[in-house]
């Protein structure tokens, strides 16, 4: 009887044995992330994913290093290239006297000028990604417009004739203006001698003495005792007899 008791009383503890190693395998498996005995570990404690074992683990996949792309160095040129480009020319008006007005002459015709960029052009991976200039030079020059105008006044009578009398140095100078008119004739500045216009405008002055050579005459208008230069100023060569407007002297 006794030995019977020992007997049961080991295998009850061979029972409670077995019981408690179940229990402690089913405690560290109760997630149910491992097969039976299938999730070997260094610790000695099952925790699912200890020391990296996952195969057996449900729903999770093995840790990977994360892959960093290669970074790829850009290609990048540079070259120079040449651009011309216009200048502007200036206009200049300049006015003379010796014209009359009304007078317009392009003297000098305007030409534009040039000027060259030397520009450093960059391309990355053969796109263009930039530009700067590095130099500019002048070409060559723009040329100034130059037009002439006149502002000359315009004479609105003029003495077309000298005709030579018997008399020594004495002359009748003629001309013509507007009809039924007071004019005075000066000789070198000096007014001597009025006369009046016909219905056709000519006038007469009779017996000017004229001694010196290229004495010049001028004719005024008188109106209400007032006097008006209407003519330029012409003059007389005594010798040939001929009269020469200012004008046309300027421009011989």
């Amino acid at each position: 009887m006794k030995i019977l008791i020992q007997r049961l009383l080991v295998a009850g503890v061979l029972v409670a044995g077995g019981l408690l190693f179940s229990v402690t395998l089913v405690s560290a498996h109760r997630d149910g992330c491992h097969r039976w005995h299938s999730c070997p570990s260094d610790t000695g404690s099952y925790v699912c994913g200890d020391l990296g074992y996952y195969s057996e683990c449900p729903n999770k996949s093995t840790p990977q290093t994360p892959t960093i792309p290669s970074r790829r160095i850009p290609v990048i040129s540079k070259k120079t290239i040449i651009s011309d480009e216009s200048i502007a020319y200036q206009s200049r008006v300049r006015k003379t006297g010796k014209e009359y007005v009304g007078f317009r002459k392009i003297t000098q015709a305007g030409v534009a000028g040039i000027k060259r960029n030397y520009i450093e052009v960059t391309y990355t991976d053969n796109v263009e990604t930039g530009r700067v200039t590095k130099k500019t030079e002048i070409v060559a020059k723009p040329i100034t417009k130059v037009t002439v105008i006149g502002k000359r006044i315009k004479p609105v009578a003029n003495i077309s004739g000298i005709v030579a009398t018997k008399k020594k140095n004495k002359y009748d100078i003629k001309g013509k203006y507007k009809p039924n008119r007071e004019v005075v004739l000066a000789v070198n500045g000096k007014k001597i001698k009025r006369a009046k216009t016909d219905k056709h405008g000519k006038y007469v002055f009779k017996g000017i003495k004229i001694t010196q050579q290229n004495a010049n005459l001028k004719l005024y208008e008188r109106k209400n005792r007032k006097e008006k230069q209407i003519s330029e100023k012409t003059f007389v060569d005594s010798k040939k007899k001929k009269l020469i407007t200012e004008y046309k002297k300027m421009h011989q």
